[in-house]
């Protein structure tokens, strides 16, 4: 069993149970970036009893990728297994959990014959049962099976071909449960998280390296603190994806006509989709406003993602944004199809992101122009920036061409008066 080195970056998790029993969690280093790697990651446990006996165990959790890969790593809705070793490297406990919750193993009849009865095996538990901040324990209890002998007078024991947890679902019990048999377990932990430094998988699959300077702040201001939309999208570029994106900062950009732009995405070579960033450009513009280009151009790369995509299991999403594309390129609008798909799918998921980033990142910002929120921006105004790039003179796309005289010049009344007073500046560097 290969284990990494104790984590010195992190404190010690120290929780005091009742009878005497103290625990402490370790951190330890783990090997995740090799993509042919299982993903998991250690945990040392040392308890001290009463009697002043040491027990130690290695916890190593094998979460599921959707849960893994999430910046926002929630135990509460941990998938994946769990196991316990002790220091031997014997496997001591084993579960599954599923968004949170003890998933019990399939129970098998052997023969009608069979008397068994249930052994408490081990006890895990997560939280402080003294700190306020949640306590949750899994039961889990061996059957043991015996069956007549062939010869009468007794029972022969069976091998028990499964593990049976019982006794409610994960996190039920706040009272810490009972005592094990024979010295099993009865571990009490409050996990130590991975770091991200120790998974390199995460960050190779949206390199910004070469971003710089406000890009590079909004960028990650974006990749922590956006939207629900905005993570599902960039979830689409981590894990086992089939496309990564490398995202960069450039002086300035020209677009096919030669006019300076924001931004760039090209199409995928070598399964590398290429953003590009103008500094210049993003040096005097709304801090927003350049969200609104790095967000309009993570949405391109989804694009391409999703046309050139080999996955056969196509969800609905990928369909429908198929059948919207191809009704566009066939139309030969002046806008282009992409184009043309983003105003018509993406406008409302773009104009609600802004918002939320605008109140929740750019706090003080929001609080200044609405007077702590008592005054909100109107809608118009964040549905006017998600229109920027798509109403260009002479390429002004469908879905918005549509749009009343009224509602635009809604629009566009409510960009001039607030776009100039938003800040310029990315809130790391306020």
């Amino acid at each position: 069993m290969s284990l990494g080195a104790v984590r010195i970056d992190v404190p010690v998790n120290k929780i005091l149970r009742k009878g005497g029993i103290t625990n402490y969690t370790f951190g330890l280093k783990t090997s995740t970036s090799q993509k042919s790697s299982a993903l998991y990651f250690d945990n040392f446990v040392v308890q001290e009893l009463e009697n002043g006996e040491q027990l130690e165990y290695i916890i190593r959790y094998e979460p599921e990728e959707n849960w893994f890969y999430k910046k926002n790593r929630d135990l509460a809705i941990y998938s994946g297994r769990i196991k316990i070793y002790n220091l031997q490297a014997e496997l001591v406990g084993n579960m599954e959990i599923e968004n949170g919750q003890l998933v019990p193993a399939q129970q098998q009849k052997l023969n009608d014959e069979l008397e068994c009865m249930l052994v408490l095996d081990y006890i895990f538990c997560i939280g402080d049962v003294n700190g306020g901040e949640g306590y949750s324990c899994s039961y889990h209890y061996n059957t043991e099976c015996s069956s007549p002998s062939s010869g009468g007078g007794g029972y022969i024991p069976e091998e028990t071909p499964y593990e049976t947890p019982t006794g409610g679902n994960w996190g039920n019990d706040p009272t810490g449960g009972g005592d094990t048999n024979n010295g099993d377990p009865d571990i009490d932990t409050r996990p130590i998280l991975p770091d991200d430094e120790d998974i390199d998988t995460i960050e190779d699959k949206i390199n910004s390296d070469s971003l710089t300077g406000k890009a590079k702040c909004l960028n990650d201001l974006l990749d922590k603190q956006g939207a629900s939309f905005v993570q599902e999208l960039l979830e689409n570029f981590r894990g086992e994806s089939e496309f990564d994106i490398q995202i960069e900062s450039k002086d300035d950009l020209y677009g096919p006509d030669g006019k300076l732009v924001n931004g760039l995405t090209f199409e995928p070579s070598n399964n590398i989709i290429n953003i590009q960033i103008s500094t210049n450009a993003a040096a005097s513009r709304p801090a927003l406003s350049v969200v609104r280009t790095i967000l309009h151009e993570y949405i391109h790369a989804d694009m391409y993602r999703k046309l050139r995509t080999e996955d056969q299991a196509h969800t609905n999403d990928v369909l429908n944004f198929k059948d919207t594309y191809e009704k566009f390129e066939n139309g030969n609008f002046q806008n282009g199809a992409q184009h043309e798909t983003m105003a018509e799918l993406y406008i409302d998921e773009m104009t609600k992101s802004l918002k939320e980033i605008h109140k929740n990142a750019f706090m003080g910002d929001y609080n200044y122009l609405t007077n702590n929120g008592a005054s909100p921006l109107p809608d118009n105004f964040y549905e006017a920036l998600a229109w920027n790039g798509l109403t260009e003179e002479g390429k002004v796309v469908e879905a918005y061409n549509q749009l009343s005289d009224d509602k635009k010049a809604a629009l566009q009344e409510s960009l001039n008066f607030y776009y100039p007073s938003i800040t310029t500046n990315c809130p790391e560097t306020d």
